[in-house]
């Protein structure tokens, strides 16, 4: 797997050495990569290539998560050249992760026979074995694949050959330049009923593991729903009362979308709901930065909604959304968990981001991963992601592969039907 420059000729494109001082040739004639650590340095040039569809490789999106780094976490930003033309761009973050630092304690059952107490030992140790530096193809804090993206035209086998070869070059680059070492190289988040895509088949022969952890939850929005009504209207009796009820017992919250000014003023308390949140899962591989809304909604202005939950003028919960061209990304969110049964925090937040879905006429929903159960029952469907990963040493690559089974929590949950045609979501 290691991958020595030497293996790429250093060149200087002719017409572009004060954006990319140094490119590599790739193996398939006429490609070159330049590789930067700052996103800004390159962000004209990068936004001519990016899908514009797709705000989470604009530059914008990408400055803001430079600017405000989750801990232990790095970026760089590939551009991919034909000859003198930019053909794609490529996203990658290294992170230095402990999985003792990442797995809640007090979510873990409690073992109750032997064989569960000698397993939870294994699983202790595995733990805290479990040290890497990895090197990601994606973004770690969303749900899909915002990992590259090529102009329309190029080969898709050759597309997926040219990101694998990136890659690597960009490991080399980082482990000369820090003196550390990188474990583990990872694609995320690749639709399995995408079978026919290539990227699969050549991340396999170059000895990547594939594995899938728990569904993505999606929701397509019928062309037909025109207000909140509608979408009640095609639901089955008992999750149409459901629904309501709830909504009766959060008539006392007061729901506000937050402008740059009350964000800056309720930073504080919106990031200890994020805490809150964060802490209480099973398995949280990230903490974000503590100015991480705010300057989200600094960058990206409309397109990023933190609405606020108030109960007698008290902030008590916040969710935010993302517009992402048609699809709206459910994203970060935070509330209070003594009050969330006794007002349905939770099940009305759902509901408003379906809501504001309708009203802003969006296609779809990212509802993203966790609380899948719930999630389900106001009408998203599941999507097995697949996760490939590669250690630099292929036997530690088996074990890699176990350790990630055995160590990332399986959510149990029963999928809900709530509407009289699932197909109208899928």
């Amino acid at each position: 797997m290691n991958c020595s420059t030497s293996k790429y000729k250093a060149l200087i494109p002719v017409n572009k050495p004060n954006l990319l001082p140094e490119c590599y040739e790739l193996q398939q004639k006429g490609y070159t990569v330049g590789i930067v650590s700052d996103i800004k340095s390159i962000s004209a040039l990068w936004d001519s290539v990016a899908p514009k569809d797709n705000i989470f490789l604009q530059s914008d999106y990408l400055s803001c998560l430079q600017e405000n780094p989750a801990h232990h976490m790095g970026f760089r930003y590939a551009l991919i050249f034909e000859n003198e033309r930019p053909v794609a761009v490529v996203y990658m973050q290294s992170y230095w992760i402990r999985m003792v630092d990442s797995i809640n304690k007090d979510k873990n059952e409690k073992p109750n026979t032997f064989l569960q107490r000698v397993a939870g030992k294994i699983r202790t140790f595995f733990v805290k074995k479990a040290v890497f530096n990895v090197l990601i193809c994606g973004n770690l804090l969303l749900t899909g694949k915002h990992g590259y993206a090529f102009v329309p035209g190029i080969e898709e086998e050759m597309a997926a050959e040219i990101v694998q070869q990136t890659v690597v070059l960009t490991q080399s680059l980082l482990e000369k330049e820090q003196s550390k070492k990188f474990h583990i190289q990872m694609f995320k988040d690749y639709p399995c009923k995408e079978k026919n895509a290539p990227i699969g088949p050549v991340l396999k022969k170059a000895s990547y593991h594939a594995f899938t952890i728990q569904p993505a939850m999606y929701m397509r929005m019928p062309e037909r729903w025109k207000n909140f009504d509608d979408y009640l209207e095609e639901m089955q009796s008992k999750y149409r009362i459901r629904a309501r009820r709830a909504s009766k017992k959060g008539e006392e919250l007061q729901k506000k979308a937050l402008n740059l000014a009350e964000i800056e003023s309720l930073n504080e308390e919106i990031y200890n709901l994020y805490k809150g949140i964060a802490s209480n899962v099973g398995f949280n591989a990230f903490t974000l930065h503590p100015q991480y809304f705010l300057n989200l909604k600094k960058n990206l202005g409309d397109k990023f909604q933190l609405i606020g939950l108030f109960l007698e003028g008290k902030l008590v919960a916040f969710f935010t959304c993302i517009f992402n061209g048609t699809e709206l990304e459910a994203h970060f969110l935070g509330l209070d968990h003594e009050i969330n049964r006794e007002y349905q925090v939770y099940l009305n937040i759902l509901y408003s981001i379906i809501d504001m879905a309708i009203y802003h006429r969006m296609q779809s929903i990212n509802f993203a991963r966790t609380a899948l159960e719930i999630k389900s029952s106001v009408g998203a469907v599941p999507c097995d992601l697949s996760i490939y990963l590669r250690h630099r040493n292929r036997l530690s690559g088996s074990v890699l592969k176990f350790v990630f089974e055995k160590l990332t929590p399986e959510e149990e949950w029963q999928p809900r039907s709530p509407f009289k045609d699932m197909d109208i979501v899928k």
